[in-house]
């Protein structure tokens, strides 16, 4: 534990991009109908710049950069 720390005293974060955003959305609506989600067991993004970050429930997905998600919402 101690090794992980920073001089600080600070726990050391992941580091994420401030432009990054978070988007929950339908997993059916969304990454089941895109081209960069892979084939289960084994689901996940292929996409080089977003990534899945939680399976809120069956229905729902929680996302980081996801592209699709961020063009979707500029057509709105």
């Amino acid at each position: 534990i101690w090794a992980s720390m920073t001089d600080d005293g600070e726990a050391d974060e992941p580091a994420v991009p401030d432009e990054s955003r978070y988007a929950e959305v339908s997993k059916h609506a969304y990454c089941q109908q895109c081209e960069y989600f892979s084939e289960p067991p084994d689901s996940h993004c292929t996409h080089e710049t977003a990534e899945i970050i939680e399976y809120l429930d069956m229905d729902r997905v929680r996302l980081l950069d996801c592209p699709i998600v961020a063009e979707r919402a500029e057509l709105e």
